[in-house]
């Protein structure tokens, strides 16, 4: 067949064969295919039949052709889904691979496809996140971690769909941190400049693999998947003092002002504000608050427990635990007991899991 389409191409594409020989070769996905390749004219594209169209691997060859002809692909992709009446794990690489695009170019005509690659992404991590919670057994939960293995048994067919979901999983454990900004993530890890410079993949490597070790080897194999996030860390390594600087300033007014609400609260002298200083001696962040800190002008009382009030060891018991607290990470901190309760309404049944099975490999 290989020789004949060889031989037919040419003919083909010079007009020189019958109307029958056209219409049965139109049909051909393999004909069509070489000569989409031999000529890059998407014309030829709209001459093949509803059957070609409609066949999930050549709609992807088309996407890496024309991946510069936005309005060719987004009527190629509207085409292939019309002619699909359910989802497929071929109609979800489709939309994948022109949710990549978007990404790329942030062309808006791209848009449609990004969203059913987004709603497809959410609604296999709502099913993930079933099976991890319904799985009982602790060292079993421990083990899929964020869940990225049973997407990779789930979709071990379909190697497009395996890196989508890790891509997405990596930027949700590294962007979207439920309480942390990425630069203040890479702080928290406890992580020192020395250590992270020159070592940038390597931190994100171990980070991942500590929250999901099957991401983590998945990302070691495809590590161009952590790329955009190399300049990001050089960026933070650039602004390391500064963002010390203003984290440790911002701590110190926290802990001058939960001091001041201490002693008017409970109705401690005024007077015990000079303690401040004595106090920062006493806590393991006292280098750190010395630092960033001017005493020139402050009063300084050392705390003599041997001479010191009820009410003013009471003080300083609670802002030598308060200042260890606050200073353990190296992140804003936020005071848990100020932090309004989250409350889920049982009556929200609007999430839906659904079940990663009827995602086949299409026939």
């Amino acid at each position: 067949m290989e020789r004949s389409y060889n031989r037919y191409s040419f003919l083909y594409i010079n007009g020189e064969l019958s109307p029958e020989k056209v219409h049965f070769l139109e049909s051909q996905d393999d004909f069509m295919k070489r000569i989409i390749r031999l000529t890059k004219n998407k014309e030829y594209y709209f001459r093949s039949s509803d059957r070609v169209k409609k066949d999930g691997d050549f709609a992807l060859e088309l996407i890496d052709i024309f991946k510069d002809d936005h309005e060719f692909l987004f009527c190629m992709g509207e085409t292939y889904e019309s002619l699909n009446d359910y989802i497929s794990a071929n109609t979800m690489e489709v939309d994948i691979s022109l949710s990549n695009l978007y990404e790329e170019t942030n062309d808006e005509i791209l848009f449609d496809f990004y969203s059913r690659a987004e709603s497809f992404y959410k609604s296999i991590m709502d099913d993930v996140l079933h099976e991890i919670m319904t799985t009982k057994e602790f060292g079993e939960r421990k083990e899929l971690g964020q869940g990225f293995i049973l997407t990779d048994m789930t979709f071990h067919f379909s190697p497009i769909i395996k890196e989508f979901i890790a891509k997405k999983m990596t930027e949700s454990m590294l962007l979207d941190h439920p309480m942390y900004e990425f630069e203040e993530l890479i702080h928290y890890t406890g992580i020192n400049l020395t250590a992270l410079h020159n070592r940038e993949r390597e931190f994100i490597f171990r980070y991942i693999t500590k929250e999901d070790k099957a991401l983590g080897d998945y990302l070691a194999i495809h590590p161009r998947l952590t790329d955009k996030y190399i300049p990001m860390i050089k960026d933070a390594e650039e602004n390391w003092d500064n963002y010390l600087k203003v984290t440790n300033l911002d701590k110190i007014d926290q802990v001058k002002e939960e001091m001041d609400i201490f002693i008017k609260d409970n109705n401690i002298d005024e007077d015990s504000k000079e303690l401040y200083r004595g106090i920062v001696d006493l806590t393991k962040a006292k280098n750190t608050i010395y630092k960033y800190s001017d005493f020139k002008n402050e009063k300084y009382r050392k705390v003599d427990l041997s001479t010191i009030s009820l009410p003013e060891l009471r003080l300083v018991k609670h802002m030598v635990e308060y200042i260890d607290e606050v200073f353990d990470l190296d992140v804003p901190f936020v005071d848990m007991e100020n932090v309004p309760e989250y409350s889920e309404d049982p009556e929200n049944k609007d999430s839906k899991v659904i079940s990663m099975i009827k995602y086949k490999k299409k026939k």
